[in-house]
């Protein structure tokens, strides 16, 4: 939980204005990077549909239960 707190505080330094954060690809890519460890250049650098599909991971963790 602290953790996502501090990807808020972080996406919210990148002037990335978005009604839903959890469902733009720079959150993903935010998000991403925290957990795995990698720069987010190399997500923000990933094709189009695959970036999608990792927002779409990110987007389902946060919205549905186990």
């Amino acid at each position: 939980r602290r953790q996502l707190g501090e990807i808020y505080k972080e996406f919210g330094k990148l002037g990335v204005v978005a009604p839903i954060p959890t469902q733009n690809p720079d959150f993903a890519a935010l998000t991403a990077s925290k957990v795995t460890g990698l720069p987010i250049e190399f997500f923000k650098d990933l094709p189009g549909r695959e970036l999608f599909r990792i927002s779409n991971k990110v987007f389902g963790y946060f919205f549905t239960e186990d």
